[in-house]
C-alpha cells in the first residue's frame, strides 16, 4: 500500500526553517540597532566628559572678584580679543571643545561644550564668589 503523505516531511522542514530564519533575522536586526544605540550613547558620554574636563581646566584661572573673568597671569591658548566674552576652542584627537566665558554682574558663567563627531554636550558653570554651580 503506497503512502499518501509523501513529501509532508519536506513541507514541515521548510516551515520550521522559515520560522527559524525569521527569528534569526529579527534577532540580528535587534542586535544591530542595539549596537548603534550603544555607540551613540558612548559618543554622547564622551562629549559630556570633554566638556566637563575643559571646564575643570579653566576654573582655576577664573577670578570671580576681579573686573575680568580670567586672572591676569592665566595662560590660556587661543583667546579672542574680548576678555569679558572669551571663547576658547581646541581640538583633541578628532574631538573638540568650546569654552565661552562671560561675566554678568557678580556672576561668571562658563559655557563648556564637548564635541564628538556630530554629538555635542553643553554644561553651564556659574561662579558666584567662592561657590561653583554646575548644570546641563
Amino acid at each position: 500500500m503506497p503512502k499518501k503523505n509523501k513529501g509532508s516531511a519536506l513541507v514541515l522542514v521548510l516551515l520550521i526553517s522559515a520560522i527559524i530564519m525569521m527569528f534569526a533575522v529579527s534577532l540580528w536586526q535587534y542586535s544591530k540597532q542595539s549596537a548603534v544605540h550603544y555607540n551613540a550613547e558612548q559618543k554622547q558620554m564622551e562629549a559630556y566628559y570633554i566638556a566637563r574636563s575643559a571646564a575643570n581646566l579653566i576654573i582655576p584661572n577664573i577670578d570671580p572678584l576681579g573686573d575680568l573673568p580670567l586672572k591676569e597671569n592665566a595662560y590660556i591658548y587661543n583667546l579672542n580679543s574680548d576678555p569679558l566674552n572669551t571663547e576658547i576652542k581646541n581640538i583633541l584627537s578628532g574631538n573638540s571643545f568650546t569654552l565661552k566665558i562671560y561675566k554678568e554682574n557678580r556672576k561668571i558663567i562658563i559655557e563648556s561644550t564637548g564635541i564628538v563627531d556630530t554629538y555635542t554636550k553643553t554644561l553651564y558653570i556659574e561662579i558666584i564668589g567662592d561657590k561653583i554651580y554646575w548644570r546641563e
